[in-house]
């Protein structure tokens, strides 16, 4: 099974996804995918990726995924990782098409019935496009004007709910959906304002108040989890930290506080918390988990399959987290 063209599609309702179709001489096609930046994923996978690929053997994913490897871009999520992903989950695509077999089933088979799910809580316009993570991509009408980009809607949407409502009100619906975990990023603004250098104390106020809200209206009930997208500093990331201590609040997790590139920093801010930290999702490939998890700087280990290395990396980062004693899951599934 020959692989003899890459398509690569991207669709105007969201076209922060990229599409990867690989066609082979058997008339199976592949389909893979990853998210942000799409445009230069795409041109990367055509203009470098493609010559690699074309012509060689569909099955050979381990020997394809080696020969991806570049010379720039290592231990990242930049644009090689994530159209390795895209091609990565094409390729086991592929396999189970030719096999008749689900990829679990390839994969080992299933270790459990069924995987708990939590709840993100953005909205149909979150990062409709790529403008970097701020608040210009959340799609969320401007507090000063009112204005919002309405260009897509439906009836989730989260995001406002919970940053112009009541998260309260928004817990009871997500658990009348069975859905007992929800997470929420209500301190980024300041994050931009500063750098990640400095948050006030009226500023983890208002942060913490979504949070209070989901405990007085659901108590115990859901589980809340706080996204820091890696926007702050180590002393900083530790007195939003402290904050939720202080209140009882009792997270189920924060997430990326700091960027994974400085993981002594991470370690720091793991050891400095009670709190469980999940790393990271901005980290590409094995070895960048490897190193995570060697540090003790993560408590859970949180990976995309769409920006890790795709289904490969992610079975082996999942196995070295099981070694070091620790739960892994995805985040960002479509």
């Amino acid at each position: 099974m020959k692989i003899t063209a890459l398509e690569t599609l991207q669709l105007g309702e969201f076209p922060n996804i990229l599409f990867v179709q690989l066609y082979t001489d058997s008339g199976l096609i592949g389909l893979g995918e990853t998210f942000f930046g799409a445009p230069e994923v795409a041109t990367y996978l055509h203009e470098t990726a493609s010559s690699t690929l074309l012509g060689r053997d569909a099955g050979q994913i381990d020997a394809l995924r080696l020969a991806l490897k570049r010379y720039v871009g290592t231990k990242g999520t930049g644009v090689e990782c994530r159209g390795n992903s895209a091609l990565d989950i094409a390729l086991w695509d592929l396999l189970g098409q030719a096999t008749g077999l689900p990829v679990y089933a390839l994969l080992g088979g299933a270790s459990r019935d069924a995987v708990r799910v939590y709840n993100t809580c953005a909205g149909y316009r979150y990062v409709r496009s790529t403008t970097g993570q701020s608040r210009e991509n959340w799609g969320v009408a401007d507090p000063a004007t009112g204005g919002a980009d309405t260009a897509a809607s439906g009836p989730y949407e989260d995001l406002e709910a919970w940053l112009h409502g009541d998260a309260g009100e928004l817990a009871h619906g997500l658990l009348a959906q069975s859905i007992t975990g929800m997470k929420m990023w209500p301190v980024d603004e300041y994050a931009y304002a500063t750098n990640g250098t400095n948050i006030t104390a009226a500023q983890l106020n208002a942060g913490l108040e979504p949070f209070r809200r989901v405990r007085r209206a659901v108590g115990d009930a859901m589980d809340l989890m706080v996204e820091l997208h890696g926007l702050w500093n180590l002393p900083t990331a530790l007195k939003i930290a402290r904050a939720f201590e202080s209140e009882g609040i009792n997270p189920y997790w924060i997430e990326d506080p700091l960027r994974p590139d400085d993981i002594a920093s991470l370690a720091r801010f793991a050891q400095g918390t009670t709190i469980p930290t999940t790393a990271s999702e901005l980290l590409g490939g094995r070895q960048g988990f490897r190193e995570l998890l060697e540090a003790r700087a993560a408590s859970i280990v949180m990976l995309d399959l769409g920006w890790c290395g795709g289904i490969s990396e992610g079975k082996a980062i999942a196995g070295m987290a099981e070694a070091f004693g620790l739960p892994s899951g995805l985040t960002n599934t479509n």
